[in-house]
């Protein structure tokens, strides 16, 4: 039951959640955030973590101000089994972080770090080994980025490796984040950042 949830929390905290070590104890805590126009995805990822562990969840739920017209919703978990993901995580987006999170932690890092350009997609990652390990991922699906020119932090994907890609992921994105799997499928993940 606990590798489930493990997973999942693994693929949120590829993409925009943050964990860290808070309070007096130091317990860890996973942080996701979305703008309130999101908030139906946001319910899905905490009804998913709850269900995979099974066990009492620590979820506090607010609002924070946001840059534009709508407000940020903001949830924080907390749990024991927050440990493990710390200790997977620990190095970053590595090729065992993504082969934990699986094909829904890909779908997560679309989600909140994909680009459309045109009918192309791109992801820019931190550093070059994260992208070698995204790249990876990738050629396990049997989905063949571009091979890293310039700047080799950025994956690019040309429109029918997109395409592929989109068909490999739509199965693990929630019904409300389809449109970005679709070219212009616009998001509004940059306001949070």
């Amino acid at each position: 039951m606990s590798a489930q949830f493990v997973s999942l929390a693994v693929g949120y905290s590829l993409a925009l959640g943050q964990l860290r070590r808070k309070g007096i104890r130091k317990r860890p805590w996973l942080e996701l955030r979305r703008l309130e126009t999101e908030s139906t995805y946001l319910d899905h990822q905490v009804r998913a973590l709850r269900g995979a562990l099974r066990q009492p969840l620590r979820v506090d739920a607010d609002f924070l101000p946001g840059k534009g017209y709508y407000d940020i919703s903001r949830i924080r978990i907390q749990s024991p089994w927050l440990e493990r993901v710390l200790e997977i995580l620990a190095d970053g987006i590595t090729e065992d972080a993504l082969s934990v999170a699986g094909i829904r932690g890909l779908a997560c890092l679309w989600l909140d770090h994909g680009f459309w350009r045109g009918r192309s997609g791109e992801i820019t990652f931190a550093s070059e080994s994260e992208a070698e390990a995204f790249r990876a991922a990738l050629h396990h699906l049997r989905v063949h980025p571009s091979p890293p020119l310039k700047r080799p932090r950025l994956v690019r994907l040309p429109p029918d490796t997109m395409h592929d890609l989109a068909n490999a992921l739509r199965p693990y994105v929630h019904r409300s984040m389809r449109h970005t799997l679709r070219p212009g499928g616009l998001h509004g993940i940059h306001l949070l950042r």
